[in-house]
């Protein structure tokens, strides 16, 4: 690893946690670069980074308003130039018709120019050919439709593990480029995780927000996400939520089960959460909240996602990181996916290989459910968790 000045960018959540853990420990050496979604993933850094600067308001195709503005190639350039970076480590991001031009293809096509290392992190098992290719926009299902296959590659990928490496290689990567290491943010999440005081469960129900809990019930967590970016996915968030809650129910009154309940919306997407988890269930005591977005926000209801994870019983969700997340804390966890189109196989190494379980109708789920919380479910842990922050290190 060199010791001069080191990039580290991301415009998106998953790939600031990916590479948050490597640009922390460069400490005074790391300048971080930001783009997009920067609001919500500053936090993941602790030096302070680079934002470029956002647009109020562009217009992408069919006058529809875009997101996250397009990046500057040039003014990238500019700053990379100027800093005298000697190699850039970012995250991943596929290429969305909100934001079609990623600040990490450019980066890496930067780099090249430039003659210097571009190392980028996946930071789970998803969309490992579309993260660096070109995609067509247009097309009704745009993940869907790759027209460029690998023409955005930097020089080493450091991926999750050994199957994804080997799903890399049958999509035609080239071997030299791919480097199993691991995602360094799972090895932050286990080092967070190992601080969080057995007492968390107690105490996470004792806040007002949960105070119509049973205090000796089990605690189930449902991690609600969009699926906005899949329209012929088999499912929304609403009717996925909606069932989920159906089957639940029905288990707590079958099995005359005390069971608490914890709706997690989507930090920045959460009315559909909201919607769904109307749906009555007179055998369940639920609550809709993410202390970060909660509406009247309170010192006193603040609670830490490692906090969560520590007094659940059983997280539930469907192709979202926090299935990963809640597996390298040893929760028990159930991939919910009732009636997904067969083109989409997400996390499918989760499931080959036992580390979740993947349930696609309610009938299964009720058997899992019961059997999750009765402890029964066997599920192997995560792969190359400790020590991946020094092999992405490595390759700088």
């Amino acid at each position: 690893m060199n010791s001069q000045p080191i990039l580290c960018a991301s415009t998106m959540n998953g790939g600031a946690q990916a590479i948050s853990p490597a640009a922390n420990r460069l400490k005074q050496r790391a300048t971080v670069l930001l783009a997009g979604a920067a609001g919500s993933n500053a936090s993941d850094f602790e030096r302070k980074p680079i934002v470029l600067p956002r647009v109020s308001k562009v217009l992408g195709p069919g006058g529809k308003p875009l997101l996250f503005p397009p990046v500057s190639h040039a003014l990238c350039r500019e700053i990379m130039e100027r800093k005298g970076f000697s190699a850039v480590l970012t995250g991943t991001q596929v290429q969305e018709i909100d934001y079609p031009n990623p600040l990490e293809h450019i980066l890496w096509g930067i780099a090249k120019k430039m003659g210097i290392p571009a190392v980028a992190v996946v930071d789970s098992h998803a969309n490992e050919l579309q993260r660096f290719s070109i995609i067509d926009l247009s097309a009704p299902s745009p993940r869907s439709s790759v027209t460029g296959p690998l023409a955005h590659l930097p020089d080493k990928i450091a991926v999750v593990d050994e199957y994804q490496r080997g799903v890399m290689l049958g999509l035609g990567f080239p071997a030299d480029v791919l480097a199993v290491t691991g995602n360094p943010f799972f090895e932050r999440v286990a080092e967070d995780f190992g601080r969080i005081s057995p007492n968390a469960r107690a105490q996470l129900l004792r806040k007002p927000v949960f105070s119509n809990f049973h205090p000796d019930g089990k605690v189930v967590v449902f991690m609600s996400d969009t699926t906005s970016g899949y329209p012929d996915l088999g499912f929304t968030e609403k009717s996925v939520l909606r069932s989920f809650l159906k089957a639940l129910d029905r288990v707590a009154e079958m099995a005359g089960m005390k069971i608490n309940l914890i709706i997690r919306p989507h930090p920045v997407r959460y009315a559909d959460a909201k919607e769904a988890s109307e749906y009555e269930t007179p055998h369940l005591v639920k609550v809709v909240h993410n202390p970060k977005i909660a509406e009247g926000k309170k010192l006193e209801n603040e609670y830490s996602e490692m906090e969560l994870y520590r007094a659940a019983d059983l997280v539930v969700g469907t192709f979202n990181n926090t299935l990963m997340t809640s597996r390298i804390c040893g929760v028990a966890t159930l991939a919910y996916l009732p009636g997904l189109n067969p083109k989409y196989d997400f996390q499918k190494i989760l499931r080959d290989k036992g580390i979740i379980t993947e349930v696609s109708g309610e009938a299964r789920l009720a058997e899992a459910l019961v059997q999750a919380l009765a402890g029964e479910l066997v599920q192997q842990p995560m792969e190359f968790v400790q020590g991946a922050t020094d092999r992405v290190l490595a390759l700088l």
